[in-house]
């Protein structure tokens, strides 16, 4: 129950967050639907990110990662499963609050005699997944820092930059999340050549450490 509570904490303070917000799209009025018990708690999770609001009214503020009884979807997985391999790109898996959406979507996976009835539970759930998606998304495609003030003014410029909120509903429709990713990253030699360079840096970490750590029930000899 503790965790569960905590849980849900953490992903209201991430859904209302300053760093969740986006000022990218002016809000659009969201539409009022009637007989779903999670429409005004999605409403009440998005109003202040005019990015979720024009996802979630398309879908006439329906769950997008959950089912109708609140439990998360394969969807879901698989955009967990997306946001657990954000450090192939050199990005950090804790800015998009992935621990704390698995521990979300176990607790709304076990709870499922509670799920209808705690609305907003779901709603935070599926409105901080999407978010993440959506920071994650535009991390990889745009940059964490514009090239421009980093002295790269030949990559400031990214010809036919798509709608990644319209990306997001199409890969959710067509059941193709895992695809996002490959989708958003840059295409250019440069960045192709980091990746591997990134790949191997990771590489030689990982061996150091193997190395530095003594088998499971060995420890390690006192320096002289």
């Amino acid at each position: 129950m503790l965790r569960a509570g905590v849980t849900a904490f953490a992903l209201f303070l991430l859904v209302t967050s300053p760093g969740a917000q986006t000022a990218r799209q002016s809000p659009p009025d969201v539409p009022a639907t009637q007989g779903s018990p999670f429409a005004d708690a999605i409403a009440h999770a998005a109003q202040h990110d005019s990015e979720l609001q024009r996802l979630y009214s398309r879908q006439r503020l329906s769950p997008l990662w959950t089912d109708e009884g609140g439990a998360p979807s394969d969807l879901a997985r698989d955009a967990l499963r997306v946001l657990d391999f954000v450090e192939v790109d050199g990005l950090d898996a804790a800015d998009y609050h992935t621990e704390e959406l698995q521990q979300a979507f176990e607790a709304l996976t076990a709870g499922r005699a509670t799920r209808a009835a705690d609305a907003p539970a779901v709603a935070r759930f599926d409105v901080a997944l999407s978010r993440a998606l959506l920071d994650y998304l535009h991390d990889l495609r745009d940059g964490r820092v514009a090239p421009r003030s980093a002295g790269y003014v030949e990559f400031d410029a990214v010809a036919e930059r798509g709608d990644l909120v319209t990306q997001l509903e199409d890969a959710i429709r067509a059941r193709q999340v895992v695809g996002l990713p490959a989708a958003c990253r840059p295409r250019f030699a440069e960045y192709d050549a980091l990746m591997i360079a990134l790949a191997r840096v990771r590489d030689r970490a990982h061996a150091r450490l193997q190395q530095s750590d003594p088998p499971c029930g060995e420890s390690r000899a006192p320096a002289p």
